[in-house]
């Protein structure tokens, strides 16, 4: 008898099947069918799959500020004007309509 490397056990393996025939199959091709192996035992583990963590709702900005695109001033969210070089905005309505002109 071989001195025992793990206990009484003298290999360990892990192994992975996508399911019992395959693991069965595993086992009885490659090690029972093994000359030098007298006696098998198995323990068979089955871990349960990772638990999915609920995905966080995308973050949302809301805009506070923005820059003028002539002077690249800072103005407050609903400005009509640039409060340093005058410069006009286009309301959301008015850039809208300009895009679906043809």
């Amino acid at each position: 008898m071989a001195s025992s490397v793990f206990g009484r056990y003298d290999a360990v393996l892990v192994i992975s099947a996508k399911d019992m025939d395959e693991l069965s199959e595993t086992l009885y091709n490659v090690i029972e069918k093994h000359p030098n192996v007298e006696h098998t035992e198995c323990l068979i583990s089955i871990p349960y799959p990772p638990e999915e963590k609920p995905k966080a709702p995308p973050e949302t900005f809301s805009v506070i500020s923005f820059n003028c695109p002539s002077c690249n001033g800072l103005n407050r969210q609903g400005a009509v004007y640039c409060h340093l070089c005058g410069y006009a905005f286009e309301t959301a309505e008015e850039y809208l309509e300009g895009k679906q002109s043809p």
